[in-house]
């Protein structure tokens, strides 16, 4: 179903925040739904999204399109100061997602500086982005697409 909100969870993480209780795949899976918001603006709006096995966020399918990712931390423990990595990507798009928007995450620490804070794979896609994204730790990738 379409216009689905992810609003204020601890997703990877036990209630604390603090310690890696994660799945074992993607801490949330965009597939070919649109006009999802992940996080948003608003104070408790954002997500902790961190320790998962896969991505923390993955956009896939063409139908995967004007989704807003906000106020998110992922990679990070509650106080956004302290690795709590996903496995693999902050981020990834692939499979033709479009239209996206990434703004204002704290987005860190991901796989040992082997992933990216935003990654994305697969040709011919039409996509919009805008990812403001802040690194905690020397030697991990993030791309800046204004």
């Amino acid at each position: 179903a379409a216009g689905n909100w992810i609003l204020g969870n601890l997703i990877g993480t036990d209630p604390t925040g603090m310690l890696d209780r994660g799945n074992s795949s993607d801490g949330i899976l965009v597939n070919n739904v649109p006009a999802t918001t992940i996080g948003g603006p608003a104070p408790g709006a954002g997500n902790l999204i961190s320790g998962n096995g896969g991505s923390g966020i993955e956009l896939s399918g063409t139908n995967a399109a004007l989704t807003l990712i906000q106020g998110n931390r992922l990679g990070t423990d509650a106080s956004g100061q302290a690795a709590l990595a996903n496995t693999a990507n902050g981020v990834l798009i692939i499979a033709n997602a479009r239209s996206n928007q990434i703004v204002a995450n704290v987005i860190a620490f991901n796989d040992a500086g082997q992933q990216f804070g935003l990654r994305k794979i697969a040709g011919g896609l039409l996509y919009h982005l805008v990812f403001l994204c802040q690194l905690k730790i020397h030697g991990k990738r993030c791309i800046t697409m204004l």
